[in-house]
Parts: structure tokens; C-alpha cells; sequence
């Protein structure tokens, strides 16, 4: 499917793939996550290898790799609960930063963060009533080491603006990502990698916020998104890779007649 499509559609296909497939909504984000996994594995060791090849006299960790994985209290965070468990199996070292305590978390969102809580995955919540969990310089620290920082805040269902706290976490990001680049070598660790769009675009108009991650990769499912093409959009998207989520093509395509 070439045809980008609007968040209006991409909810369509979820829609029709739960209730005319049957099939569950958790599959669908299990897919969407596993195979969010297996294309950050890959883009790891492809950044290793250039970094090896470029610089033949510094030694880079093959994988597993350290990974800290930021996740919002929607679908996108439950996205990237899934990939925070597909990392680990492979052996990867895993962190998960929940602005999102799990007991505020709801269906299949709260299924995968429990299962990754579970299964010993570090994660740091929310305390008390905060809102979110404050980042602290250890905290920061972990995201500026880790070889990739993933971004699974928001949705493509966002539009406005980012409040607080949320968007200081977002400068952060940016302020790692503009720390490496004045690295000496070029290091391309942390690399920054959006889950279905980065945190703060606005999906079907392409306009960035006053905090919109600017990512290395982003990784979006089904089909990339109407706003995808806009200057300011293609300035925080990075390399774009699509990754399906089993939904056929004939279900997509009714989708997009469903809703124009």
C-alpha cells in the first residue's frame, strides 16, 4: 500500500481488521510491535557496522544492544511495551520509562505492560500522584548511554500541543540527539527511533509542535501517513520504514473507500 493514509483511515483498518476479521486488537499490536523489534535489531547493526567500517580502530558491541524505550499511556506506549519484550528475549538490555503508571494504563496497552513488568523489565513509573516520573540525571544518563532511545509517547491520533511534563521529555531527547552530533567521530549512538510518528507531528497536516522529537528512524504501521510528505514533517521523520500488522490489502483499501 503506497497511498499515505490519515489517522481517520488508520483507524478505520483497525476497526475492520477487529470487528469483519475478528481479529483481536492485541494481535494487532503484537504484530505492529514484533516486527517494530525486529527493524530496530537490524537498524542497530547496520549503525555498528558503518561505525566499525569508518573507524577500524574503535570496537563496537555486536548486539544485544541497551535499549531505553519511552512509553505514553495509549496504544503507541503499548506498542512500545511489545517491542520492549521482543528486545529483551533477544537479549538486548532493556529499560522502559512509563509516563504512565500501569495501573493508569487500559486494555491491551495494560495486558503488555504487565507482562513486560512480569517478566523483571526494568521500568521506571510514575510515584504518588505524579503525573509522570521525574527524570533524574541518572535517568538522562541511561538514555544519553543506551544505544537507542525509542519513542513511544504519542500516536498518530495527536494534535495540539504538548503539555507539560510530557514535553520536557521530548526536549531531552532532542538535547541527547543534538549532544551527539558534536561528538567527536560522529558517534550515531543514541540512535532516536519514533514509533508509528514522532511524539508531538501532527500526522495528517505535517506540522511539528513546539515539541516533536526529531528522530534518526521512524517506524510506522500500515501505510506511511498523509502529513508524511511536509517540509516540516520530513525535518523529525528521519529514514522512514513501514511495517505492516496483518491486515490484508483488500482491508486497507476498504478503509480508505470507508473514509475520504
Amino acid at each position: 500500500m503506497h497511498t499515505p493514509l490519515t489517522s481517520r483511515q488508520i483507524r478505520e483498518v483497525d476497526r475492520l481488521a477487529i470487528e469483519t476479521l475478528n481479529i483481536p486488537g492485541l494481535i494487532l499490536m503484537e504484530n505492529a510491535g514484533r516486527g517494530a523489534a525486529e527493524v530496530i535489531r537490524k537498524h542497530v547493526r547496520t549503525t555498528q557496522a558503518t561505525a566499525s567500517h569508518k573507524d577500524k580502530s574503535t570496537h563496537t558491541p555486536c548486539e544485544p544492544a541497551q535499549a531505553a524505550i519511552l512509553c505514553g499511556g495509549g496504544n503507541n506506549g503499548g506498542d512500545g511495551y511489545v517491542i520492549a519484550r521482543h528486545l529483551a528475549v533477544a537479549g538486548w538490555d532493556v529499560e522502559v520509562f512509563a509516563y504512565r503508571g500501569i495501573d493508569q494504563l487500559t486494555g491491551d496497552a495494560r495486558i503488555n505492560a504487565t507482562i513486560v513488568q512480569r517478566m523483571g523489565i526494568p521500568i521506571v513509573e510514575r510515584s504518588d500522584d505524579a503525573p509522570a516520573p521525574a527524570l533524574t540525571d541518572a535517568h538522562i544518563a541511561r538514555w544519553r548511554n543506551a544505544d537507542v532511545i525509542v519513542d513511544a509517547l504519542l500516536g498518530v491520533g495527536f494534535t495540539g500541543d504538548v503539555r507539560e511534563p510530557l514535553a520536557s521529555w521530548i526536549r531531552q531527547i532532542n538535547a541527547i540527539r543534538a549532544e551527539r552530533e558534536t561528538r567527536a567521530g560522529g558517534a550515531a549512538t543514541p540512535a532516536i527511533v519514533a514509533i508509528d510518528a514522532p511524539s508531538g507531528l501532527d500526522v495528517d497536516r505535517g506540522q511539528a509542535t513546539a515539541a516533536t522529537v526529531v528522530a534518526d528512524l521512524t517506524i510506522t504501521f500500515v501505510a506511511e501517513k498523509a502529513g508524511f510528505s511536509s517540509p516540516d514533517a520530513k525535518a523529525h521523520l528521519g529514514e522512514v520504514i513501514i511495517v505492516g500488522i496483518g491486515a490484508p490489502q483488500t482491508l486497507i483499501q476498504q478503509a480508505v473507500n470507508n473514509v475520504t
